[in-house]
């Protein structure tokens, strides 16, 4: 299902904004077998379910605003006042599914994408979530295992889904009228994440990474913030 809402550009102002609510499944998302692609060659559609690429849930809103002029500032002071723009775009999502692997080659194929088994009686949501300095655990570790010897794992592809996005992006923009013959100069100020918002990337799902399993070790960017100048005539 997909919504968009857009106001064309009046009185200054101007946004396009979509939500898109999804259930994308496939059996490889990316890659061929001995790759990324299904773990057991003889029976492809074990590996059947959410894509890698799978956002069940996506809002985005893009927005434009002139501030209007006021004509009562004449001069310098004119030309201080007016010509503010204002423009930005937010993206809320959820994240991507993970796959929770073993590691070892227990099936024997040589392919490697072997999954894990699941540990009975154990709570796939029992980790630990933002605890300060310290590991990031997005789900309980002590609930999978290593493969038994000669199968391919009971865990089914990508069960877990990783940590969403909550980014807003702004931007200050301001025309500086030279001349008709000169045109303008235009002054940008942007912020990427201006918010600083941890957005965390996807957490380690290999049973065999020891500690590191079931740990969040990296974030996507962090704010950024830009300045320029652009002469447009």
């Amino acid at each position: 299902m997909q919504i968009t809402i857009n106001r064309k550009f009046s009185h200054g102002l101007t946004f396009l904004g979509s939500y898109v609510w999804s259930k994308y499944i496939d059996i490889l998302s990316f890659g061929d077998e001995g790759d990324t692609g299904p773990r057991n060659p003889f029976n492809i559609n074990s590996d059947k379910g959410l894509s890698d690429n799978d956002v069940s849930h996506r809002f985005v809103i893009s927005y434009i605003w002139q501030v209007p002029k006021m004509t009562r500032f004449t001069g310098i002071s004119s030309g201080l006042m007016n010509g503010w723009q204002f423009n930005g775009i937010t993206t809320i999502q959820k994240g991507t599914p993970v796959t929770v692997l073993s590691g070892p080659d227990t099936s024997l194929t040589g392919i490697g994408k072997d999954h894990a088994d699941v540990v009975p009686g154990q709570t796939v949501n029992a980790g630990k979530k933002f605890e300060a300095s310290e590991i990031i655990y997005w789900f309980n570790p002590a609930a999978f295992q290593v493969a038994a010897d000669g199968t391919f794992g009971n865990v089914a592809r990508n069960t877990i889904r990783g940590p969403g996005i909550v980014n807003f992006d702004f931007a200050i923009f301001k025309d500086f009228q030279i001349s008709e013959r000169y045109g303008k100069v235009e002054f940008r100020n942007e912020y990427f994440n201006i918010f600083n918002h941890a957005n965390f990337t996807n957490p380690n799902s290999t049973v065999s990474s020891g500690g590191a399993f079931g740990g969040i070790f990296g974030t996507r960017d962090p704010r950024f913030i830009q300045f320029a100048l652009k002469w447009i005539f």
